[in-house]
């Protein structure tokens, strides 16, 4: 939202990257803050201002990160300049390594216990990181945060069987980690790798 921002506080950065596989497409996206991650969220004015790669990103008032760019392939890296409303600048170099792959992903429904199945391969998950199953049919999406991970195995319970039950869906698990801004302003900021899997059509009984 617009407001006017006192040019003493500080701005909370919140950057988020999202590749898809099932597009091959980068989504790069920032919120701003003031003062902290619980602050209002504010939209930059000069002399502050923020780019991607020296670009600057489109500025959406609805979504949970207003300012975003995307890019039609996966992008090696991305250089977030921030220069805030005293003109300090916070440069941070992002290397998106760090999105880890979901690979081989399957989702079945197992006959005998009536339970969803999900595996993929790849790293199992670390500290800071979680799944997201995201299930759609027609216009609606729910995304369900799974957990009981064996070997890279998940069993999800009857929820989503009820909640689609006689439809056919799609899905896409997305490996979820965050970590703390390597070069925050004083009022902080934090970093979201989101990697989404190509997506899998399931027939629900």
């Amino acid at each position: 939202m617009d407001r006017d921002v006192n040019i003493d506080t500080d701005i909370y950065q919140g950057y988020r990257f999202e590749y898809n596989e099932a597009t091959n497409a980068t989504i790069v996206s920032a919120v701003f803050k003031a003062g902290s991650k619980d602050g209002e969220v504010i939209r930059l004015s000069s002399p502050a201002v923020f780019t991607v790669n020296d670009e600057f990103c489109n500025f959406q008032d609805s979504a949970e990160y207003p300012y975003m760019l995307s890019y039609a392939s996966r992008l090696p890296e991305a250089v977030l300049d921030l220069v805030d409303f005293r003109r300090q600048e916070y440069i941070n170099r992002i290397e998106l390594d760090s999105l880890i792959p979901v690979k081989d992903f399957h989702a079945v429904i197992d006959s005998a216990s009536h339970e969803l199945k999900v595996s993929f391969s790849g790293n199992k998950l670390c500290k800071g990181e979680e799944l997201r199953l995201l299930v759609s049919a027609g216009d609606e999406e729910v995304s369900y945060i799974v957990s009981g991970l064996t070997d890279n195995v998940l069993l999800i319970g009857k929820e989503i069987l009820n909640d689609f039950a006689g439809r056919t869906v799609r899905m896409r698990l997305c490996r979820i980690r965050n970590a703390e801004l390597n070069n925050a302003s004083p009022a902080g900021g934090s970093v979201r790798f989101v990697y989404s899997s190509k997506i899998k059509e399931v027939v629900i009984p």
